[in-house]
């Protein structure tokens, strides 16, 4: 529904929200959470002119850093469905991960208010916007050393992907979003189907 970005290098920003064009009725709880209202999304672009901008946005051969696993993740099934290049998103970190090897290392994954705070930055704006949320990743962005973080990014998902549990790691990859090619492959997969 709604994309925002900053560059770390110049600092421009990026937002747009996407009219709805699957799904038609914008769930009230979506609505409460970002503040997105109906008129926002009745008055948004298509998603593949906001797409168009995006990739003119961030130019050739982008580091895309997220904060958290499934933006990425959700980006590209949104692009395969619209039938669009996902190429540009290859190269992308997720900054949360980062935060904990260098400044919070242990077993909880911490929210991006939780680094915010813990970098005493300014909080003006709300969180959960796509823009505003982006704004806070860059500023929490200026704390980590991300050369380093993007050098030993394999070693950080180790420390995260406990025993190397095969639907575990379909989860924390968010795999599952593109793994099967039907609905009745998905319901083959007895990892789908049975509860531990």
């Amino acid at each position: 529904i709604q994309i925002g970005a900053v560059n770390l290098e110049t600092g421009e920003q990026y937002k747009a929200t996407c009219c709805l064009q699957q799904y038609k009725i914008l769930s009230p709880r979506i609505s409460k959470l970002t503040g997105i209202t109906r008129q926002d999304v009745k008055h948004g672009e298509p998603f593949q002119q906001a797409m168009a901008r995006f990739q003119t946005f961030c130019g050739e051969n982008p580091v895309l850093l997220t904060w958290g696993f499934n933006d990425i993740p959700i980006l590209r099934q949104n692009l395969r469905f619209y039938g669009l290049d996902t190429g540009f998103t290859e190269k992308s970190y997720n900054l949360q991960i980062m935060f904990n090897q260098q400044h919070d290392p242990g077993n909880s994954v911490r929210s991006l208010s939780y680094a915010v705070d813990f970098f005493q930055l300014q909080v003006e704006e709300n969180y959960h916007d796509g823009l505003n949320d982006a704004a806070y990743t860059a500023e929490v962005a200026k704390h980590i050393d991300i050369p380093k973080g993007i050098e030993e990014y394999p070693d950080y998902l180790k420390h995260f992907e406990g025993d190397g549990d095969p639907a575990f790691l379909d989860c924390l990859r968010y795999a599952n979003y593109n793994r099967f090619e039907n609905f009745e492959t998905m319901l083959a997969d007895p990892r789908m189907i049975e509860t531990k």
